[in-house]
């Protein structure tokens, strides 16, 4: 029994929960990627901890998950709480775990690319909705034990194949390939050669390139898409799954001209190593992939993406920035810190990876040296000498420190002295 291969402590859980709706006569079932991943433990004779667990209520009215979570609270306090009645679901959220519960549906595409409209359905017609057959089997938990697996599920997982539940899977949602080159570089699976092969038609049929172009009439592929880049970076192996992704010409439901190359993944690299910490690090990597789409085109996608404001503003001036940024080359230190002072520090660090040579000197120099320089007088010391605070304040400062990056001072004796010569209408104690 796969149940067996769960941790003790999930699976007195689930067991648990079970018997307190048992009264209902409702049936409940664990279903999608715990089931897969259950089924794989067992292969390898292994007990796991589940971080997500998906359950589906069949047989149960609309009003079941009013009863189900409160249930479920008193079995796991602590959890947040976000119900989406519209889908007939609801989320709960543990440090530890996360919890998607749901009754069992159906759903219909308005169009391709949509949000789906949800209908309650049986248990068979809920995983036939999923993505791919080997998350499209069920675990019953009430009553305990049943298997079910309509669609093969069982059979291209000793196959090792993804394949999708029919031909217009990927019309629908084109984020399923997404998630299926996910899946394929963590467990090593591959597409079915006719999942390919649908794929393929679904993406020459120019479908997703009609949707991207109609403003504002398919945000849920955007919605989708910007989380899957999140899972992308999030994957241990993205690097593997970014160049799969180009071959399977996926790029293109982002953009046309958008394009998995070397350059790109050295970037990409780059800026992995310098900023390890979640969701900053996701949120710089996707801004750095678009930073590789045609100038005119970086914005306008970043918006559709719905990133950051602070993001799309940078990849509207990254053009501009690139070409001043030819002629500091022979500038003085001072003279650099001066013109990159005026520049957001994210966008210096994105634009230092991309590039190599004396540009990706300059920019290293100044966000790691040159700019964390201070001179050995500073605004508190002027005021106790008699400097009153204003324009020659300011300049001042200004100067002291452009003398100190020269190397003209290097200390606070240098500093008084330069002061004296310099600005000699306040004499120092004063």
């Amino acid at each position: 029994m796969l149940l067996a291969y769960l941790a003790p402590q999930q699976r007195h859980f689930l067991s648990h929960l079970a018997e307190k709706i048992a009264p209902f006569g409702w049936h409940l079932y664990l279903v999608g990627g715990g089931v897969r991943d259950l089924w794989l433990a067992q292969k390898q004779n292994q007990v796991i901890t589940l971080c997500d667990l998906d359950l589906v209520l069949d047989q149960a009215p609309p009003e079941a998950l009013h009863q189900l979570v409160p249930l479920i609270q008193t079995l796991r306090p602590g959890a947040l709480v976000q119900p989406h009645p519209k889908f007939y679901t609801c989320d709960l959220r543990w440090p530890d775990l996360a919890l998607d519960i749901a009754l069992a549906r159906t759903e219909t595409y308005p169009h391709p690319t949509a949000n789906p409209i949800v209908t309650p359905a049986d248990i068979y017609r809920d995983l036939y909705r999923r993505d791919f057959t080997v998350n499209a089997m069920a675990l019953g938990l009430h009553p305990q034990g049943e298997f079910l697996d309509p669609l093969g599920g069982e059979q291209d997982l000793q196959r090792q194949y993804l394949r999708v539940l029919h031909p217009h899977s990927f019309r629908d949602d084109p984020t399923r390939l997404w998630r299926g080159v996910r899946y394929g570089v963590r467990y090593g699976f591959t597409f079915a050669p006719e999942t390919l092969g649908q794929w393929q038609n679904t993406l020459s049929s120019g479908i997703y390139e009609f949707w991207r172009k109609q403003a504002g009439q398919a945000p849920a592929l955007q919605t989708r898409l910007r989380a899957e880049l999140v899972y992308l970076w999030q994957t241990p192996r993205w690097v593997r799954a970014g160049r799969w992704l180009e071959e399977l010409g996926a790029w293109a439901c982002i953009h046309p001209d958008l394009h998995w190359h070397s350059e790109l993944e050295r970037s990409l690299r780059r800026l992995s190593y310098g900023n390890p910490q979640e969701p900053r690090r996701s949120q710089c990597l996707t801004e750095l992939l678009l930073s590789y789409l045609p100038p005119p085109e970086r914005a306008k996608v970043a918006n559709l993406l719905d990133i950051p404001l602070n993001a799309q503003k940078r990849l509207a001036q990254l053009a501009s920035f690139e070409l001043k940024l030819q002629q500091i080359t022979p500038l003085t230190v001072s003279q650099i810190c001066q013109k990159l002072d005026l520049y957001d520090r994210e966008l210096l660090y994105g634009v230092m990876v991309r590039h190599g040579g004396q540009v990706q000197k300059i920019l290293w120099n100044y966000l790691y040296h040159w700019s964390q320089q201070r001179p050995p007088l500073n605004g508190d010391d002027l005021r106790r000498l008699g400097y009153p605070p204003g324009p020659q304040f300011r300049q001042i400062l200004a100067q002291l420190r452009s003398a100190f990056l020269e190397r003209e001072i290097t200390n606070r004796a240098e500093a008084m002295n330069y002061l004296e010569q310099h600005f000699p209408r306040a004499s120092p104690g004063q």
